[in-house]
């Protein structure tokens, strides 16, 4: 007989193997009963749960597990039988098992309905009662009761032997119903919200082979409606249902077999929240810009949701569950009513009132200002005291217009100065100062100090010219023209004069080479018979060319005159 006892804890080869596949092969002889010794008894094999409610198309877990009664043991054989027509096997998982060693694969059938099981663990075993095999995941496939049962089980002592000490086996019973409507309500849609309305609407669909329906409206969230019959209605409406949670449940009845339990979740708050009071805490300043405001309202049902806060026409909402100091937007000084509306989460409301007075702080003063200011010859310069550290901001103001707004910081002594070079338009203007400390409270608006504002010169955007320089500018035009002007005249004269020179130096040329060119004509022509004098044709040929030179002298020297009476 094979001994377990001197198995080894792990897998170290091949043989190991091999010799926990045969020890697990003489349990299965032992458990069948080919080898069987004798005392055997004391262990159950137990499913967990054993029991439940589905519907159909869900799905859910079933844990196979061991109770050992005291005995170790190191090998469970057994075939679980269930409903094929109303179960299906999804999967069966090893994980977190008490058993390390399988001679077979746990495996499933759905054709026929078995899950086969065939596990072991090396000495000494497992000892206990609440022993993980496997973990079985089902599908609920039809309505009705359906079982799971053990079969051809057997469960072997850790005692060298083999012994068979298998008792019992629990199975488990799981009641399947045909799933509930789909529960909607046109009043209260969103199960998580809170609603002012009390008279809740449901409706559902109901399909050919539902005949009856039962119903039920209480505060409990797991009720199931009984199966007394409610008619086949697709709705129902409550009246006047006071404040608090609520629950709807509603199950239907087909083909005789009542469906599971469908809930839905209802959250009614008609009432507003508690009258609450609004403290205003100006931190012991008047002048403070920014008051803290302090409320603080109850709700009995569905909580405070968030609170708006209107102060004078302007409206903020601050998103908070709970109330906390709320301080209160930089003010100007005055008045001002304040109406802070506490919401719950139905959206009713309450409202409270305030007054919140804000003091205006030390008012600024001009001190050294321009009564005619000069723009583009002078600098325009101020001085003037306000509250120490502040910022005082200057407005140059036409007819209640504010023009231009510069900024100037007073030191610790409240003193200020402000210069700039920016160029202003002629006009009749006037000046005014407001301080605003670091908090942000301001001052009320200075005394206005008038101002006359002249040009000195002409103004291009940004520019300005003076008089005096746009004179200066305009003679050195001036006189810069006349240079140019000048000069030129200097160059048509003098080139005038070149031109005359050059006109009498081309007569005189012009008026010589005519001389010899008649003379030159005159000996070529007496050479042509090689005899002095002329012959009749040498005549004639030397009075044409001469008159034709005479011709061309008289028109070269008519264009000599022009050039010369141009010249003068």
């Amino acid at each position: 007989m094979f001994n377990l006892r001197h198995t080894k804890y792990k897998l170290q080869n091949t043989s190991y193997k091999i010799c926990v596949g045969l020890a697990l092969v003489l349990c299965l002889l032992f458990s069948v009963g080919l080898v069987r010794p004798a005392g055997a008894g004391g262990a159950s094999l137990y499913l967990m749960p054993s029991s439940n409610r589905l519907v159909v198309e869900e799905e859910f877990s079933v844990a196979v597990k061991v109770a050992t009664g005291g005995t170790p043991i190191n090998v469970v054989k057994s075939t679980l039988n269930f409903a094929q027509d109303k179960l299906s096997v999804i999967s069966i998982s090893k994980e977190s098992s008490i058993f390390s060693l399988w001679a077979e694969e746990p495996s499933f059938s759905n054709l026929s309905g078995t899950v086969s099981l065939l596990g072991g663990t090396p000495h000494p075993g497992y000892n206990g009662d609440d022993g993980l095999i496997v973990t079985l995941r089902f599908k609920a496939r039809k309505e009705g009761s359906a079982g799971i049962s053990f079969s051809e089980s057997a469960i072997l002592a850790d005692d060298g032997k083999g012994t068979d000490i298998f008792s019992s086996a629990s199975g488990g019973v799981y009641d399947i119903k045909a799933p509930a409507p789909a529960i909607l309500s046109s009043t209260h849609s969103d199960q998580n919200k809170w609603y002012s309305l009390s008279n809740p609407e449901f409706h559902w669909d109901l399909t050919a082979d539902v005949t009856d329906i039962s119903s039920l409206l209480d505060k409990d969230p797991y009720s199931w409606p009984d199966e007394i019959s409610g008619g086949k209605v697709s709705s129902k409406t409550y009246k006047e249902i006071e404040d608090g949670i609520w629950y709807f449940h509603l199950r239907v009845k087909r083909g005789g077999e009542w469906s599971t339990v469908g809930h839905f979740t209802l959250h009614i708050d008609t009432q507003p929240p508690r009258p609450f009071e609004i403290s205003v805490d100006n931190e012991g300043d008047p002048t403070n810009p920014q008051p803290i405001l302090h409320f603080e309202a109850q709700d009995d049902t569905s909580g405070i949701d968030h609170y708006k806060v209107k102060i004078g026409t302007e409206e903020e909402i601050l998103e908070k569950i709970e109330s906390n100091p709320y301080q209160i937007p930089p003010r100007s000084p005055g008045s001002y009513p304040i109406l802070v509306e506490a919401v719950d989460k139905a959206e009713n409301s309450r409202e409270a009132e305030a007054q919140v007075e804000v003091q205006p702080i030390e008012r600024p003063f001009i001190t050294i200002y321009p009564e005619k200011y000069v723009a583009g010859e002078e600098i325009f310069y101020l001085e003037g005291t306000g509250p120490k550290e502040a910022e005082i901001t200057i407005f140059l103001k036409l007819d209640d217009k504010v023009l231009k707004e510069w900024k100037v910081l007073t030191d610790r002594r409240g003193e200020w100065s402000f210069s700039t070079k920016e160029l202003l338009e002629s006009g009749i203007y006037h000046l005014e100062a407001q301080a605003t400390d670091e908090r942000g409270a301001i001052s009320n608006i200075s005394e206005p100090y008038p101002i006359e504002v002249s040009l000195s010169g002409i103004s291009f955007g940004p520019m300005m010219v003076s008089y005096r320089k746009l004179i200066l500018f305009l003679f050195l035009i001036f006189l810069f023209g006349t240079g140019v002007i000048g000069y030129y005249i200097w160059r048509i004269r003098r080139a005038r004069k070149i031109l005359k020179i050059e006109t009498q130096e081309v007569r005189r040329t012009f008026e010589k080479s005519f001389y010899l060119l008649k003379k030159e004509m005159g000996e070529q022509i007496e050479k042509l018979d090689k005899l002095p004098g002329f012959n009749k044709q040498e005549k004639k040929l030397y009075d044409d060319l001469i008159n034709e030179l005479k011709i061309a002298k008289e028109t070269i020297g008519r264009e000599i005159e022009d050039v010369e009476r141009e010249v003068e």
